[in-house]
């Protein structure tokens, strides 16, 4: 499950039905955040010099300011390793201080299929994914 950061009210939903029916399965849940899927396919309008370097995907909220977070792409030939978060999905006061920055942008099949191959890859190297550990990422609260 992509566990934001998203909409509030959707996000929160979606979490806590999935972590019911993996309670209720007893079966594992992998929660992944939106930033870590999209990484590595956004990071291809990087420029070519910025291409091994870090960068941030940024959103912009409509009255809360800037959601943010770090990562680096490496080719580095595991799939589990290719995206590195660097500093996870946080609420940023300066949005001048994100360089290089992509705004997020979601492509809801292309990002399914990341959290389905890193999901099935966590399975073959027998990771442990317990749906306790699985909340949404909650960067701003919905009431000030």
């Amino acid at each position: 499950v992509s566990i934001g950061p998203g909409n509030f009210t959707g996000t929160r939903i979606t979490v806590a039905m999935t972590r019911t029916i993996a309670q209720q399965l007893k079966i594992p849940l992998d929660g992944i955040n939106s930033f870590t899927l999209m990484a590595a396919r956004l990071s291809k309008q990087l420029k070519e010099e910025q291409k091994n370097q870090p960068f941030w995907i940024s959103r912009s909220l409509k009255r809360r300011g800037t959601i943010a977070g770090k990562y680096k792409v490496k080719n580095n030939g595991d799939p589990l390793k290719e995206v590195i978060e660097l500093n996870p999905p946080h609420l940023v006061k300066n949005k001048n201080d994100l360089h290089p920055s992509l705004t997020a942008h979601e492509d809801a099949g292309k990002d399914v299929i990341r959290l389905l191959e890193i999901s099935e890859l966590l399975r073959e190297k027998d990771k442990p994914s317990p749906w306790e550990r699985i909340l949404p990422i909650y960067p701003v609260s919905p009431i000030d």
